[in-house]
């Protein structure tokens, strides 16, 4: 009976561990996506004061130097692969709405694992609880060494 419930206990541990796991990897992207969000945000504060040259992102950490052309617009991804012509200011109001949600989610999403983990130490306490119980019942036999 006890070992049928250690069971049960060990494998809802491991179905909250993989779920743990899959919110931890979640929150990771949504940090570096906020984390791009700041950098955008910083980049369009700095491209007002932009006179001449500007470092161009290829890709991979790697930069072009290029002539600014236009410091006032900027063209912004609206959503659904359309792309809109907006100024710094709009942009950079986009960026930041999107920055909160992103936060927000991140919060909840600690949240919810912060939750989790409590839950499995919990489940963690009890087994053990019981696996001390179960070895306290077992009696030696006489003569015999377990």
């Amino acid at each position: 009976m006890m070992s049928e419930q250690l069971n049960r206990m060990a494998a809802q541990m491991q179905g909250m561990q993989q779920q743990a796991q899959a919110i931890a990897g979640q929150l990771t992207s949504m940090q570096q996506s906020a984390d791009e969000m700041y950098a955008a945000i910083e980049t369009l504060k700095n491209l007002k004061e932009a006179k001449s040259k500007v470092l161009l992102p290829i890709g991979a950490g790697v930069y072009a130097s290029a002539k600014a052309v236009d410091t006032q617009k900027v063209m912004v991804n609206i959503g659904a692969g359309i792309v809109d012509e907006r100024s710094c200011a709009e942009a950079q109001e986009l960026l930041e709405k999107r920055l909160k949600v992103v936060l927000s989610a991140v919060n909840k999403g600690q949240e919810a694992l912060a939750k989790m983990n409590e839950e499995m130490e919990g489940l963690d306490r009890e087994a053990r609880k019981m696996m001390g119980e179960m070895n306290e019942n077992v009696r030696p036999v006489e003569g015999k060494a377990i």
